[in-house]
């Protein structure tokens, strides 16, 4: 079951709103997501705090943006759009206050669409010491057990700062589920505006082992095979859609 993201953003002269089977729980204020505060301040240790490293974006296979017709929202509701991507990489700590360190929470999404709807495969797993930190099934509730290993790490010198487009943020970390048995990892390095969450540069490469599920173009299930998909989270394709979203901070979590 995969988390959900929406995003809002103009593609030249056309809104591009797109919601899709994917995840993400934005930088948002206070208030907007049951989960998640927004960005803690060091002058206010009033809940722990975990680097939160995430990457998202919808690109062409040719890049461009000539596999939109006519937005990324048409994909997943009743329009094919072949030769559209989606990538999103996404890794939380698990020791209050690392700026670095391996994810205690790590989900990994590769969507490949094509003239019959799209292909979807998913990693999504909380590890032990991140059920100590989140909970049983993760930040986000709907986390499989499992085992991760690599690091992620934070910009320096001040993971605090939300704003500077110079500081960069990697992962190279792998997962295995317990469960379905998936396998998936993800390495890159990012900088981002982490205000309005834009990616600048860099992107994180995905690569998923397992159940690869496909959608008519109305996102209804019509059946699963076991493969392999690989894509990029964020990168120029995304940078050209308009939809290259990443963040790399130490954020508050709470339930």
């Amino acid at each position: 079951m995969a988390r959900r993201v929406i995003f809002a953003c103009f593609l030249g002269a056309s809104l591009i709103v797109a919601v899709g089977a994917t995840p993400y729980v934005s930088a948002a204020p206070v208030g907007d997501s049951p989960m998640y505060t927004g960005k803690i301040l060091p002058s206010v240790p009033r809940f722990p705090s975990y680097f939160e490293i995430t990457a998202q974006g919808y690109y062409c296979a040719t890049d461009g943006t000539a596999c939109i017709p006519p937005s990324i929202f048409a994909c997943q509701n009743g329009s094919t759009c072949p030769g559209l991507n989606y990538g999103d990489a996404e890794a939380y700590g698990a020791v209050v206050n690392a700026t670095s360190g391996t994810p205690g929470d790590l989900y990994l999404e590769c969507d490949r669409f094509t003239d019959s709807g799209y292909q979807q495969a998913v990693l999504d797993i909380v590890s032990p010491a991140g059920v100590s930190a989140y909970g049983p099934r993760g930040i986000f509730g709907v986390a499989d057990n499992g085992t991760i290993s690599g690091k992620g790490t934070l910009p320096g010198p001040s993971p605090y700062n939300d704003m500077d487009s110079a500081e960069v943020s990697s992962i190279s970390a792998s997962g295995f589920d317990l469960t379905t048995k998936t396998t998936g990892s993800a390495t890159g390095v990012q900088n981002t505006e982490n205000g309005p969450e834009i990616q600048n540069s860099g992107q994180i490469r995905i690569t998923i082992r397992g159940t690869i599920t496909s959608y008519d173009p109305t996102g209804n299930p019509t059946g699963t095979t076991p493969g392999t998909m690989s894509c990029v989270a964020g990168g120029s394709g995304a940078r050209q859609t308009g939809t290259a979203m990443g963040e790399g901070i130490l954020s508050v979590f709470y339930s």
